[in-house]
């Protein structure tokens, strides 16, 4: 039985809301959306300015309490987590 990786691509997109964001997703990061990716200061995740397909959002990843990957981002979208 292999480890569990909550960064894992497949994990990652079991999370999507549906196959509609990750098609989304795959565009915002084919077309170099995300810049610099930083560590956080605390060290709990990572943070990034992304340029998403209508504007400028602020998204940060860190590993939950159960392990699993939280987000957030600034975006408008009522999807959660979006893309």
């Amino acid at each position: 039985m292999s480890a569990f990786d909550p960064w894992d691509v497949k994990h990652i997109e079991a999370q999507a809301p549906d196959e509609a964001s990750i098609a989304a997703a795959r565009k915002v990061v084919n077309t170099g959306g995300f810049g610099r990716i930083e560590s956080r200061a605390d060290g709990s995740g990572w943070w990034a300015v992304c340029r998403g397909l209508t504007d400028v959002y602020n998204v940060t990843a860190s590993r939950g309490p159960t392990g699993t990957v939280q987000s957030d981002c600034t975006c408008p979208s009522p999807k959660r987590p979006c893309k």
